[in-house]
């Protein structure tokens, strides 16, 4: 079954500061979903009296990455 414990997200701030002026922020972000890209199976066929019975008819998405860059200043 699909599982938020597949799902790791990750935030890295950093600030520069060049002068009084100027004060800039940044911030990175990646997220994976499915990370270990393990196989989540779903549309298990548990009709027993059905010629396709036991069988696996779709899957949850592989493994998604989302990257973000944050600037304000």
């Amino acid at each position: 079954m699909y599982t938020a414990a597949n799902n790791m997200a990750n935030f890295v701030p950093a600030l520069y500061n060049r002068s009084q002026a100027v004060t800039m922020t940044t911030g990175s972000q990646a997220d994976f979903y499915n990370a270990p890209n393990v196989a989540n199976f779903s549309g298990l066929n548990t009709t027993i009296t059905s010629s396709a019975y036991g069988t696996v008819s779709s899957a949850y998405p592989p493994r998604q990455i989302q990257l973000a860059l944050k600037l304000a200043f």
